[in-house]
């Protein structure tokens, strides 16, 4: 009996596009295309800056809604438990490199060196979850579980991108 059930879980994730991984990695290669914009813009260019804040605000209301549901579960399970440690690191680096490229008034050269830096810490943020830990994360959780995380992540995301005004502080 648990063999068949494993397997209608597995086919009801492949199924649902609507899990909390297949959310993650959507907005992954959103906030991706939003940096390369960033990164193809002239100093000085309005759309560098207003691309950036909407970098920033979705960003840190991804992380912060990741590190709300996503992680908690996962660190308490065995398997994923190291990863979720390292991965709340990484957010809290990015969290720090965005609160100083807000800071930066001038959005010139040294302002796109920092940006660079972010960026090659998202990237491989990114390709970290996407190769190592989403598939082990698949694993653990129930396919049901992962409907539900995806349902409290967005409900987390969007308080976060309400507050998206306020420039929040590195936790």
């Amino acid at each position: 009996m648990e063999l068949v059930e494993r397997i209608r879980e597995v086919l009801s994730a492949e199924l649902n596009p609507d899990g909390i991984l297949e959310i993650l990695k959507r907005e992954h290669r959103e906030v991706s295309a939003l940096m390369d914009h960033v990164e193809q813009s002239k100093p000085g260019a309005p759309a560098r800056t207003s691309t950036f804040e909407e970098i920033a605000s979705t960003l840190l209301a991804h992380v912060k809604a990741e590190d709300e549901v996503f992680y908690p579960a996962l660190d308490k399970i065995e398997a994923t438990h190291g990863m979720a440690l390292e991965a709340h690191e990484e957010h809290h680096v990015i969290e720090v490199l965005v609160a100083e490229l807000r800071a930066i008034q001038v959005r010139g050269e040294a302002w796109m060196a920092k940006f660079h830096v972010l960026t090659e810490n998202v990237d491989h943020h990114v390709k970290e979850e996407e190769d190592k830990f989403f598939p082990k994360a698949r694993t653990v959780l129930a396919a049901a579980h992962q409907v539900e995380m995806a349902t409290a992540y967005a409900a987390a995301r969007d308080r976060h991108l309400a507050g998206r005004t306020t420039h929040s502080e590195p936790s």
